[in-house]
């Protein structure tokens, strides 16, 4: 028996350098995915920060997850 995921979730990194034909090539490759795709993109700004603060804060009883490509905090790691 094959177990089948619900949702495939990328988060970052999902090219090398960014070039437009290596994002055709990513879209060609989850254009043959036949399950719900989300990718979650690098980019965690104040902006974002405030929009996820209000996000979590309008929704306190309600289960939440979070994901990102990068930690929130700083890990020692570069």
């Amino acid at each position: 028996m094959t177990t089948r995921p619900d949702v495939l979730l990328l988060t970052g990194d999902l090219v090398d350098h960014g070039a437009p034909d290596e994002y055709k090539l990513l879209r060609d490759l989850l254009d043959q995915v036949d399950i719900p795709t989300y990718l979650i993109p690098g980019e965690l700004d104040a902006v974002r920060l405030g929009w996820l603060d209000e996000q979590l804060a309008a929704a306190l009883d309600a289960p939440t997850l979070v994901f990102m490509h990068h930690p929130p905090f700083a890990t020692g790691i570069w």
